[in-house]
This record gives structure tokens, C-alpha cells and sequence, in this order.
């Protein structure tokens, strides 16, 4: 009997049967009598008690049945081993409506637990991809941008003051108005902005943005932006307080590559608001420890 053999029965019986005597086949001992491990049957080898090596036939039976029922050869299902599990099948069931064959599904779709079943996640290049096949496209326009805030100079306080920011912004304005102070700023330059009467205004990085923008026929545009603040409001971001302790720990991916964290979760977000019926409730994968297990599938903790 072969794996191929298997897969041509679908009686029950006569599939526990011919997958116990594959699994038998698999199960070498040395002289000794211990079981020899491979890169099969290591997935199914654990140490009892007493320490001694066991091999759980009935784990290995119950991977390759369900292993079948998810479109999968028998070999190929004790090779993945433990990661053959109920969760998988909903994973296979929404990586196909992308596109994926069942083993792609399973190395590249993931799944957490929820009241509701199960909450799935993909990187964005499977996200983009679906956009792309439903006519979606879609633009980065600002990629971790500073944000300004302005304050302007207050002769009888001798102090700087917050100002409008839509006010400050107005180029013209700053130009006919205002004079920009910034550290390359001569005293020569700044004595002749005051004598030409302009209020003297000092710039401050005050936030970063990522935007995208998501274009589909039929649909208004969606620009959708992802602020640093935000990622700081839902400690994703490690964070100091002014004696430079650690007040936040952050998320490793986000401590590691801010800048591309920001460029995704401003994809994903824009990509489930003008494709919510192409995407049907896929997340992108690094929002996935922000989830709360067996909680509602759209909970998220920020």
C-alpha cells in the first residue's frame, strides 16, 4: 500500500485501515528497541515520565485523516505534523477563496480563536494581491511624513505660544506673515524678520504619518493614514519617560521596523474599507498579538 493508494478511499474504515499500516511502516527500531527518529516520525516522539521515547500512533492516525479531509497527501500531512489541526481547516477554507493551494493556506494563512470561530490573518502581499485582482489600486503617499505644530513668538510674554496649525500651514502665509525659525537661523536673518514686523514662528515635529490611497471604480477614494501616535497609544512602540526609563515595552516587529509596521497596518486598514467584500474579515498578520483570544473576532486592544 502507498499514500496514493489512500487517497483513492473514501470508506472510513478502509482509511483508518490503510493509514495505520502506512504509520506502521514509518516506525523503525534500532537493536535496542528504541524508536528511531526522522523528519517524519519526529513529530510524533515524546518522552513519557520515565523518559522513555513513545511514539503516539494515534496522533499520527488522526493527522492523516484529517490531513485528507483538508486535500492533503498523507506524507505531506505527517511531515507538517502538529500543525495539521482543527484551525487549519479554516485557514485552507479561506486560503482557497484567494487563490492558495491547501499547503500554501496553511504556511501562510494564520488563525486565533474568538467566540465567533476564529479570526484569520495573511501578510499584505496577499492582501494586495486580492485588492489587485478586484481592480483595487492603490498609492503610498506619505511614508512615515512628519507632523508639524507651531507656536509663535509672544512679545509680552517672551514666550512661544501654540498657533493654528491649518493657519501656519498655509504657505503664502508663512512666507508674507511668519518667519520660520529653525536651527540654521541667523541672528542677522532673524533681526531683519522683526524689523520687517513678521511674527516669528517656531516649528516642531509633533507626529509621523503613513497614508495610503485606495482607488475602485464605483467607490468615492479612501485615503487611509496611520499615525506613530497611535501605535504609541496602543504600546506598540517602546516608550520612555523624561529620565529616559522604559515606560512601554513595545511589540518586537514594531520596535524593529517601525517605519515598514506603519506602512502595513496603513495597507491593511485602507484595504478592508474599499474592500471589505474582497477581503471578507482578513487581517494583516503583525496585528495578530493585539488580538485578544476567545474574545469577539473584531475586538482589537487598541
Amino acid at each position: 500500500m502507498n499514500e496514493t493508494q489512500l487517497t483513492t478511499y473514501t470508506n472510513p474504515e478502509s482509511v483508518l485501515r490503510l493509514a495505520t499500516s502506512l504509520v506502521d511502516s514509518l516506525i523503525e527500531k534500532d537493536e535496542e528497541g528504541n524508536i528511531v527518529s526522522s523528519d517524519i516520525t519526529k513529530n510524533f516522539i515524546s518522552r513519557d515520565n520515565k523518559g522513555i521515547e513513545r511514539f503516539s500512533k494515534g496522533d499520527a492516525l488522526a493527522c492523516i485523516i484529517l490531513g485528507q479531509e483538508l486535500g492533503l497527501s498523507p506524507l505531506i500531512s505527517l511531515s507538517l505534523g502538529k500543525e495539521i489541526n482543527p484551525s487549519k481547516v479554516y485557514a485552507i477554507d479561506k486560503g482557497r477563496s484567494m487563490g492558495l493551494s491547501a499547503l500554501e493556506s496553511i504556511k501562510l494563512v494564520h488563525t486565533i480563536p474568538s467566540k465567533g470561530g476564529f479570526v484569520i490573518f495573511v501578510g499584505v502581499d496577499l492582501i494586495a494581491r486580492q485588492l489587485i485582482k478586484a481592480g483595487i489600486t492603490f498609492e503610498l503617499i506619505s511614508d512615515y511624513a512628519p507632523c508639524y505644530s507651531y507656536s509663535v513668538y509672544d512679545k509680552a510674554s517672551k514666550t512661544f505660544v501654540p498657533v493654528d496649525n491649518d493657519r501656519a500651514l498655509v504657505e503664502n502665509e508663512i512666507s508674507s506673515k511668519f518667519f520660520l525659525l529653525d536651527a540654521s537661523t541667523t541672528q542677522e536673518e532673524l533681526d531683519k524678520a522683526k524689523a520687517e514686523g513678521k511674527l516669528i514662528l517656531k516649528r516642531n515635529v509633533s507626529d509621523y504619518v503613513t497614508s495610503w490611497l485606495f482607488k475602485r471604480s464605483g467607490f468615492e477614494p479612501y485615503l487611509s493614514s496611520f499615525y506613530r501616535s497611535e501605535a504609541v497609544k496602543a504600546e506598540l512602540i517602546a516608550t520612555y519617560n523624561s529620565k529616559n526609563e522604559l515606560v512601554t515595552s513595545g511589540k518586537d516587529n514594531w520596535n524593529k521596523y517601525e517605519k515598514q509596521m506603519m506602512r502595513n497596518r496603513a495597507f491593511a486598514t485602507g484595504g478592508r474599507k474599499i474592500g471589505a467584500d474582497v477581503l471578507n474579515g482578513v487581517y494583516e498578520k503583525y496585528s495578530e498579538s493585539e488580538f485578544v483570544e476567545d474574545t469577539e473576532a473584531t475586538v482589537l486592544t487598541d
